[in-house]
């Protein structure tokens, strides 16, 4: 069989690309370190990028995906944000080289969903990267937490659903699908969606916290909780990741929650960010510690604050003023109630 392009099609497949097999082969890598995003692989992905970029300043999608690693490593380290604008200068140059990449759309929106807060602009740029190019799955994924996390729950839910059927082995694809299947209350199919994560082997740090600290709400036992404990503290680069079993089991165990209180204390001493930290406390019982964790990675500008105006595990501080104080400057919702979500009937 023939395959027979046109040329707008040949123009589409070709654009933002490079004829330096070299430049293109590094590329490649650096999507491939990007994609799992835990912390040392993203470092790689940035220097296989920009090693891209150094054999050909013209290969818009390198810079897109420059853009994108630095994104992930901002999110992820808080330490890391005077790397923002670099970042934004590599979105915005894909787009200066290739005015209809869909790569570099989606770059521009996902800077902005995580460090503007700005819905308007992060959505519209996400949804010309899909109508720029509907089979790339990043998009989705991001579209739908731009809905997700500004309080659209039911308006994500079918974004999420796309860009799993576009990128199947995606981590954080799976994981988005998992937790607005928790929003909505659907926790048959979160645990089933969370299992199929451990199946594929894929497991970056957002899933594997999401299964601590979601797991008594889904219905895990103490084994469980510790196996996937160990998992979260492996994937934040905690150098004992075994002793994380007893944060897991202490969840299930109120004996335990002391030592697993002082257990997180150290942890947070090496650099593992004050909101999964707060996040952990919470599923542990201590508002107070959690609500001045969440204070101090607010101070710090950590990016990834804004999933506390919708996950449950926050629902125990709604009420506290501090929150109220905090959601309200984060420009986030304090809450999430599928009854009084209506996005799906406004898209209609």
């Amino acid at each position: 069989l023939v395959l027979r392009l046109s040329g707008t099609e040949i123009e589409r497949l070709y654009r933002g690309g490079t004829d330096d097999v070299e430049a293109y082969e590094l590329y490649l890598t650096g999507r491939q370190k990007w994609a799992p995003r835990n912390i040392p692989q993203l470092r790689e992905a940035i220097e296989h990028f920009e090693q891209a970029i150094a054999r050909d300043s013209g290969f818009a999608l390198a810079w897109s995906g420059l853009a994108d690693a630095l994104d992930a490593l901002i999110y992820r380290v808080p330490e890391e944000r005077d790397r923002l604008p670099e970042a934004r200068y590599a979105a915005q140059r894909a787009l200066v080289l290739e005015p209809e990449l869909a790569e570099g759309w989606a770059s521009l929106g996902v800077l902005a969903l995580d460090f503007d807060r700005d819905w308007t602009f992060a959505e519209l740029a996400l949804l010309r990267a899909i109508e720029i190019k509907p089979s790339y799955a990043t998009p989705y994924h991001w579209l739908a937490d731009v809905y997700r996390y500004s309080g659209r729950v039911k308006l994500a839910e079918g974004f999420s659903k796309r860009s799993v059927e576009l990128d199947p082995i995606s981590g954080t694809g799976l994981d988005g699908k998992a937790f607005t299947a928790v929003l909505l209350g659907k926790l048959d199919e979160a645990r089933a969606e969370y299992f199929q994560i451990l199946e594929r082997g894929v497991d970056p740090t957002g899933p594997a916290a999401n299964l601590v600290s979601l797991g008594e709400l889904l219905g895990f036992d103490a084994d469980q909780l510790a196996e996937y404990a160990v998992r979260w503290a492996r994937f934040s680069g905690w150098a004992a990741p075994k002793e994380a079993e007893v944060i897991g089991r202490a969840i299930l165990d109120p004996a335990l929650r002391e030592e697993a209180l002082d257990l997180l204390n150290q942890m947070e001493e090496t650099g593992i960010s004050s909101r999964e930290i707060a996040e952990m406390t919470l599923a542990l019982g201590d508002t107070e510690s959690a609500m001045l964790r969440l204070e101090r990675a607010a101070e710090a500008e950590d990016a990834s604050l804004f999933v506390i105006g919708v996950d449950p595990v926050y629902d125990p501080l709604r009420e506290d003023p501090r929150m109220i104080r905090l959601t309200q400057e984060l420009g986030l919702p304090n809450g999430y109630d599928p009854a009084d979500d209506h996005s799906d009937e406004e898209s209609s």
